[in-house]
């Protein structure tokens, strides 16, 4: 959780690579993983943290159906939204504008 939440909170001064980026999101990947066999009260608390967190990176970030992740980690059809948007300002984004 603390993961994608720094994420979200720091995208637009993101200055990581683009390898410690795709690691860093895969941390959401485990959330859902997470929510699929969590039971509430608990599944609750981490659907309104997790929200928090989307909300801020949808902000931050444009959909591009993974094209500009895409060139650096596989995607697949499955994976989540988070894979499929890219960040619109910062270092990150200057660097997938390359």
């Amino acid at each position: 959780m603390r993961t994608w939440e720094q994420v979200a909170h720091g995208l637009d001064t993101y200055d990581a690579t683009i390898d410690d980026y795709t690691n860093d999101i895969t941390a959401r990947d485990a959330l859902a993983e997470i929510l699929g066999w969590a039971e509430p009260p608990f599944r609750q608390e981490v659907e309104c943290r997790i929200a928090s967190a989307d909300r801020r990176i949808r902000a931050a970030t444009v959909d591009d159906a993974g094209a500009a992740v895409g060139r650096y980690f596989r995607i697949e059809t499955k994976d989540g939204w988070w894979w499929r948007r890219r960040p619109t300002s910062g270092p990150l984004a200057e660097w997938l504008d390359r």
